[in-house]
């Protein structure tokens, strides 16, 4: 299934927290879930981050691990391609 993910940063972003990012993205992958792409935008949001997990409860999971200096405003779920 996919997921839509629609971010705010709380502070200003750092580069090591960007590189730690990159890091917790191959780890998800052993979890199932892949990152297919990230999108910066200006204005109220600050990402539009699309994921591919098995399910919501992973996805969850994985959110509720990450303590990053971002709030999570939506969570959107699509199908995905029919089969």
């Amino acid at each position: 299934m996919l997921f839509n993910s629609i971010v705010k940063f709380r502070e200003k972003i750092k580069k090591a927290e960007v590189e730690a990012m990159y890091s917790i993205f191959s780890a998800r992958k052993k979890a199932g879930i892949r990152n297919i792409g990230v999108c910066l935008t200006p204005g109220r949001i600050d990402t539009v981050r699309i994921l591919e997990a098995p399910d919501e409860k992973t996805v969850m999971k994985m959110l509720a691990r990450n303590n990053r200096p971002f709030q999570l405003r939506h969570l959107l779920q699509s199908p995905g391609k029919k089969q």
